[in-house]
């Protein structure tokens, strides 16, 4: 059963159906509340998944990857040879959990990066790639600015490297056109080949299809949201806690970032974030009393003048 508390922060709760009277004592008596029916919470979800990989072994069961979808209280598995009997299989196996069974593409690597996967950069350093977007005729893979930028605390010295050139695997993305660090937005434009284009997004091993962008200010505190980035490995999910984290790192202050419970690994850097098949932005990293914090997509297309490539 979820239990949303009726404020501007819209902070949602899901809770146990014989914890819900406990819950709202313990929240107090001065809000409103509406009570929705729900069935599975995020961590049910979560456990739902890891009992899955678990039994994948055991049992010789064929699928190639799952997502935890909690907005719609369900895991979405992928198989990339999919047959009705496999997906029969599964649900044999896996009795009444809440499983949408979809085909999926592998990924492979010779094209562009999807989002999520490692980029190299010419200088050697690794980061994650965040999602492609373009600007007239030209096209761009957008990830952390950070991942191009060197700061001297000793001298409080900067040093953009826009003559990076990034890669992923033997495939050359391109050549960096543009750092931003600072303000709303820790990000950076790597000019790309429309033919490496794509939006697609790894999770855990399989391909999705990202089909829609958040809009600018277009996200609700209490969201759920996801991060890949290569370091993690795995897709991780959460909730949207902030949507005005603010403070002072590597000689540049930062406003209005995104701050969530997830967490962050070296190498994440402009990782995708992403909720269901919608892109919300790009991971930056820890900061503002957060494990986890983002650039928002819509701020960074608005002030780099871009939209996200959504074929």
């Amino acid at each position: 059963m979820n239990l949303e508390k009726s404020s501007d922060e819209h902070e949602k709760v899901t809770v146990q159906k014989d914890t819900m009277v406990n819950e709202l004592k313990s929240v107090g008596p001065m809000f409103n509340y509406r009570i929705e029916d729900g069935n599975y919470s995020e961590s049910d979800l979560n456990k739902i998944s890891e009992q899955m990989w678990e039994k994948k072994g055991q049992q010789n069961l064929d699928f190639d990857s799952t997502s935890v979808d909690v907005i719609n209280e369900k895991v979405i598995v992928g198989i990339i040879d999919y047959t009705i009997e496999k997906e029969r299989q599964l649900r044999l196996a896996f009795g009444d959990f809440p499983l949408e069974v979809v085909q999926v593409d592998p990924p492979n690597n010779h094209r562009g990066s999807y989002g999520g996967e490692k980029i190299v950069n010419s200088r050697g350093g690794a980061c994650s790639s965040g999602y492609y977007a373009k600007s007239g005729s030209n096209h761009y893979l957008i990830t952390a600015g950070h991942c191009s930028r060197s700061y001297n605390a000793s001298t409080g010295a900067v040093t953009n490297h826009t003559s990076d050139t990034y890669k992923y695997g033997t495939t050359t993305l391109g050549k960096v056109n543009l750092i931003r660090y600072g303000g709303k937005i820790d990000a950076l434009t790597i000019s790309v080949s429309s033919g490496n284009a794509n939006s697609n997004i790894n999770i855990n091993g399989a391909v999705r299809k990202m089909t829609s962008s958040q809009a600018r200010n277009g996200d609700t505190v209490g969201q759920a949201v996801c991060k890949l980035g290569y370091a993690t490995g795995k897709s991780q999910c959460g909730t949207l806690k902030s949507k005005n984290v603010s403070y002072t790192i590597a000689g540049a202050a930062f406003t209005e970032l995104r701050g969530t419970n997830l967490t962050s690994t070296g190498g994440d850097s402009g990782g995708t974030m992403y909720n269901s098949f919608q892109y919300l932005g790009i991971n930056k990293g820890s900061g503002g009393g957060y494990t986890q914090v983002y650039s928002q997509i819509g701020e960074i297309n608005y002030s780099l003048g871009l939209s996200t490539y959504l074929q």
